[in-house]
């Protein structure tokens, strides 16, 4: 068997084994089962339909997944700060995202994609924990406005502080 034949041989292994895990957590999932337990009396059975426990071990895994349209939607409008010929307008850790943009028009236009996939993987995003910021340039003279439009996230306001 040649390298290239044993490399195929490796990768296939390794899908499947991914195969496996992913079908293991989703019979998981998908079968869960609760009781409740009040004294000595114990209810029924019921199932539970729900994700990951915050802070739980597979919480960051499957929220990364479950984001990444978002994310690569919010990359590809090429729309933030360029540096060079680098665009930069997201930054994500755990489930924090930072939209970045050189002006109201476009933080406007991030926003809006934001919520366009954000509602199309039935997601939605807490307004009251959502704040927009303005830094003031370097240089002074180069300060466009003091005050800007009220930004939203669809039908809801996001709050502004300077």
């Amino acid at each position: 068997m040649n390298s290239a034949s044993q490399s195929a041989e490796i990768v296939k292994k390794k899908m499947e084994e991914k195969t496996k895990i992913k079908t293991i957590v989703n019979f998981w999932y998908s079968r869960q089962q609760m009781c409740v337990k009040w004294q000595n009396a114990m209810s029924d059975w019921f199932s539970v339909g729900n994700g990951t426990r915050q802070g739980g071990v597979l919480s960051p895994a499957f929220f990364a997944r479950y984001i990444r349209e978002v994310l690569n939607e919010i990359m590809a409008s090429g729309v933030g700060c360029h540096i060079g010929d680098v665009c930069f307008n997201v930054l994500a850790y755990a489930d924090n995202l930072v939209l970045l943009a050189p002006s109201w028009a476009a933080i406007k236009q991030l926003l809006n994609v934001f919520h366009s996939s954000i509602h199309d993987i039935d997601m939605t995003c807490n307004v009251t924990k959502t704040v927009c910021m303005v830094s003031n340039p370097l240089c002074r003279h180069k300060l466009v406005a003091n005050s800007f439009p009220l930004l939203k996230l669809g039908s809801s306001m996001v709050i502004f502080t300077l």
